[in-house]
This record gives structure tokens, C-alpha cells and sequence, in this order.
């Protein structure tokens, strides 16, 4: 949110924010660091197979993916032949561009999105064009 208010700012627009384009939940693991998840073999496994394990208490990345190609489709819908800037956090733009490749979540990993930078996906009618990732 506070990176979306810096640009609506900027460029003198308000912020909508949607629940559909929040972060992956982590839930028990929320907070913990990457050392201490090391250590653990529910994290070793969740790291390799991201599609059928689930964070305890928290998400599939499956159903992050759900929530946030069906919430893109639906401004898509709503603001046809316009642009449309959506804030999110890394696994949840992993994600979708993974659907829109299209690639199996397991190779979530395998991208990289580094903060505060901008992943470009156009849909049209006919289907997605990336035609940037991480600039």
C-alpha cells in the first residue's frame, strides 16, 4: 500500500486497495527467518513442491494464483483498452506470470522479482502478452 500511495501520488490518482493482491500467506511460518525455515523439513518440501504444499495455516500458492489471475481478469474486464497498475509482493507476481507462460507453479523459484520492481502483462482478448519482467 505504501508503494501504490507514493505513485498514486505522484501521479495524482487514488488507491484501490483489493484483497486479491495480497501477499502469499505464510501462515505459522509468518516472521521466521529463512535460517531458522532452513532447518525445517515442512519448509524443505514446500520449497520443491510449491503446487500441493501448503504453508501451515496458511496458502497454497495455487489458490494465490486463483485469487490473483481471477482478480486481473476482472479489472481486465472492467478497464478494457486501459492501464491498470497492480501492487503485490514477489511469490504472489511469481504467480501469474506463471500462469500467463504458461509454467508449473513447482518452478516458482526459479523466478526472481526483486522490490519495487515492475512485471508488464497485457490481456487481450486473444490471451496474456509479458512483455517485461522484473524491470
Amino acid at each position: 500500500m505504501e508503494t501504490a500511495g507514493a505513485v498514486a501520488d505522484h501521479l495524482g490518482l487514488s488507491v484501490t486497495p483489493n484483497p486479491a493482491f495480497a501477499e502469499f500467506d505464510f501462515g505459522t511460518w509468518s516472521g521466521m527467518s529463512i535460517a531458522d525455515l532452513d532447518l525445517r523439513e515442512d519448509w524443505k518440501t514446500f520449497c520443491q513442491f510449491r503446487s500441493s504444499t501448503r504453508a501451515p495455516g496458511g496458502e497454497l500458492i495455487t489458490e494465490v494464483q486463483t485469487r490473483m489471475v481471477t482478480a486481473l481478469a476482472e479489472l481486465s474486464s472492467k478497464h478494457q483498452n486501459q492501464t491498470v497498475a497492480v501492487f503485490s509482493h514477489a511469490d504472489a507476481i511469481k504467480s501469474v506470470l506463471l500462469h500467463y507462460l504458461p509454467a508449473p507453479t513447482d518452478n516458482i523459484n526459479r523466478l526472481v522479482i526483486d522490490p519495487a520492481s515492475i512485471s508488464v502483462v497485457t490481456l487481450y482478448p486473444w490471451g496474456p502478452l509479458i512483455s517485461g519482467i522484473n524491470l
